[in-house]
């Protein structure tokens, strides 16, 4: 049946919290239509079909799946909450942003861009090469305008000097 618009259930419809997820054709839907007029229909909910089957098939998942491949999942087991975007990318747009592991992060990308300050409270340890066109500082000494002082035509030079 093709219809006009009509109305849904949606989760949360108040002035506190709301939420969106229109049915999209071709969806399996069941209609409530009051004293049996469609013009008066409203969407209950949608329907799992053989070409739209459901995304999981186990309790413990919550999971949302879209068409181009994006998920988001939580698993009541593991506890693991799984974001997926193909070639989609994740925006999160906030005042302060904190990540808290009490094990580890792992950022596992061929490039990383930090475009502000980076306050690094820890060790730093670096399997490659660091490199820079900026001057690197240790304490009071700087590794592009430090100085010696020689002691001799053969003799070593002092440890460098401010």
């Amino acid at each position: 049946m093709l219809t006009d618009w009509i109305p849904w259930l949606e989760r949360r419809a108040g002035p506190g919290v709301r939420s969106w997820c229109a049915p999209e054709p071709g969806e399996q839907v069941v209609l409530a239509c009051p004293y049996g007029d469609p013009g008066q229909a409203l969407v209950l909910g949608s329907l799992y079909q053989d070409r739209f089957p459901a995304p999981a098939d186990t309790r413990q998942l919550q999971r949302t799946q879209y068409a181009d491949g994006s998920l988001v999942e939580y698993d009541r087991e593991t506890t693991t909450l799984t974001i997926t975007v193909g070639s989609g990318k994740i925006i999160v747009n906030c005042a302060n942003a904190e990540v808290h592991a009490s094990e580890s992060v792992l950022l596992d990308t061929p490039s990383i861009r930090a475009t502000g300050d980076l306050d690094v409270t820890g060790a730093i340890t670096a399997g490659k090469d660091i490199s820079t066109s900026a001057d690197v500082k240790a304490g009071a000494i700087s590794l592009k305008s430090h100085k010696h002082t020689a002691q001799g035509p053969t003799a070593p030079t002092t440890p460098a000097q401010p």
